[in-house]
């Protein structure tokens, strides 16, 4: 009999834990027609394709914490030219979200938007994430505004 309730307890504990482990993130979703509007100047580099930033500042890719959230906005193609960009607005046409085992105690969360827009059409998409431990959690709406104060602004679609 003690064997049978032991079993049962395990039983249930593990149930818990897949549980937990597959529950649902709680952050807001981010959708197709959502829109990231420039509020601030985006500075690209001759030669550049991308930029990252944090805190509201370009940072290099590999020097940036990745534990704090950052976002990468990325063109189509690398002008011979200084890009300097003032205004704009990019609607989200896909979303995905990806998470990857960096060690067995971190995972990296990001959420990929596909843009398009009339204003810059060389747009590409935003990925925005961070480093966290192996919680499941995605960037919050809150957190990607951090990582692009004074540069964009993330618009969410109203919901039906």
């Amino acid at each position: 009999m003690p064997y049978v309730r032991t079993r049962i307890l395990l039983q249930g504990i593990l149930i818990s834990l897949v549980l937990l482990s597959t529950q649902a993130w709680a952050g807001e979703k981010i959708t197709r027609g959502s829109s990231w509007e420039i509020v601030g100047n985006i500075d690209l580099s001759q030669g550049k394709a991308s930029i990252f930033f944090q805190d509201g500042k370009p940072v290099a890719a590999i020097s940036g914490n990745q534990y704090a959230p950052w976002c990468r906005l990325s063109f189509n193609t690398k002008d011979k030219e200084r890009r300097i960009f003032d205004k704009g607005s990019f609607k989200i046409t896909k979303v995905g979200y990806d998470d990857e085992a960096i060690n067995d105690a971190t995972t990296s969360y990001t959420i990929t938007m596909t843009l398009k827009s009339t204003d810059v059409p060389d747009v590409n998409q935003i990925v925005c994430g961070s480093w966290d431990g192996n919680s499941g959690n995605y960037l919050t709406v809150k957190q990607m505004g951090q990582a692009m104060t004074g540069v964009m602004k993330l618009e969410l679609k109203p919901g039906k």
